[in-house]
């Protein structure tokens, strides 16, 4: 019997949005945050698989967001 695992993700539309409201650049983000550039840019392409608590802290508080707003669950899949 297997289970469905529901997934947790990154919701990019919401960053981007918040990115737009902010009026961050990227580059912004990276030099305030202390993240690497390419990070961010892959933060904001869905394209991680883990992010730490406190690099998603500092993301959040930059764009005044919550980690709530931060991640979205995806749809459930087999595994």
């Amino acid at each position: 019997m297997s289970k469905k695992k529901r997934q947790i993700r990154v919701n990019v539309k919401r960053l981007n949005a918040a990115l737009k409201k902010s009026g961050l650049t990227k580059a912004d983000v990276a030099r305030q945050g202390d993240f690497g550039y390419n990070t961010v840019m892959n933060i904001f392409r869905g394209r991680v698989q883990w992010i730490r608590i406190d690099s998603m802290e500092r993301l959040c508080q930059l764009l005044d967001i919550t980690p709530q707003e931060f991640f979205e669950y995806g749809k459930p899949q087999e595994g």
